[in-house]
């Protein structure tokens, strides 16, 4: 068991409710941040379990926000601040994307409503940071229930490969990951470092057969 399933299922606290792999997966993505000056969002945060969790897990450097549309579950404590809207109201998406400022870490887990996800993604793309921050998509198997897949959010998600690999700038999007009911698409810089191939090792002629100095391997 991964340490942050193992702090998922053992952590008293708020109440929460995710599959418990999803803890396996994001420890191995969310290690990395451990103890570092970092912003993670949480959208549809209900009533900010997941929220102490990141503050158990990540450390007393990190900023940890949330945004619900029950206002009931608006809540502040040290680290940690909760916003109450809707992820269909761009301004309100908006206004929070200004006060936070840039992003490591934004989780998904709002309504799955197609227009919802496009909206939170695109509201909130030009605050990830441009440098290995982490967009997490929850839930995906909703994408496959009749009442919600037309259109479907796997197909939005897919079409982040055709970017991978063209030469896209800014944001670069590095990779995405596919797991059950999970995606998470990475954002670097990295890939502008290849953006010409280089050839290394013993020229061409080393290996042509009529060469004359020819050497096998």
């Amino acid at each position: 068991m991964s340490k942050l399933r193992d702090m998922y299922m053992s952590t008293p606290g708020r109440y929460m409710c995710k599959f418990p792999h999803y803890m396996d997966i994001y420890d191995e993505w969310f290690t990395p941040f451990v103890g570092k000056e970092i912003t993670i969002l949480e959208v549809g945060c209900g009533v900010g379990g997941f929220l102490q969790l990141c503050k158990a897990f990540f450390g007393p450097k990190a900023k940890i926000y949330g945004i619900d549309k029950r206002s009931e579950f608006v809540f502040e404590e040290s680290q940690i601040k909760v916003f109450s809207g809707f992820t269909k109201d761009k301004p309100f998406l908006k206004n929070v994307a200004d006060e936070i400022g840039k992003i490591d870490i934004l989780v998904d887990d709002a309504s799955h409503e197609y227009d919802d996800q496009v909206i939170t993604f695109e509201t909130f793309l030009p605050n990830l940071k441009v440098e290995n921050s982490l967009y997490c998509c929850e839930d995906l198997m909703i994408a496959y229930w009749a009442n919600y897949s037309n259109p479907s959010y796997i197909g939005y998600l897919v079409k982040m490969i055709d970017k991978i690999n063209t030469n896209n700038i800014v944001p670069v999007y590095h990779s995405i990951h596919f797991y059950s009911y999970l995606a998470i698409l990475k954002i670097s810089l990295e890939p502008n470092l290849y953006s010409s191939p280089m050839g290394v090792g013993k020229p061409l002629e080393y290996y042509l057969p009529d060469g004359e100095n020819n050497e096998r391997i």
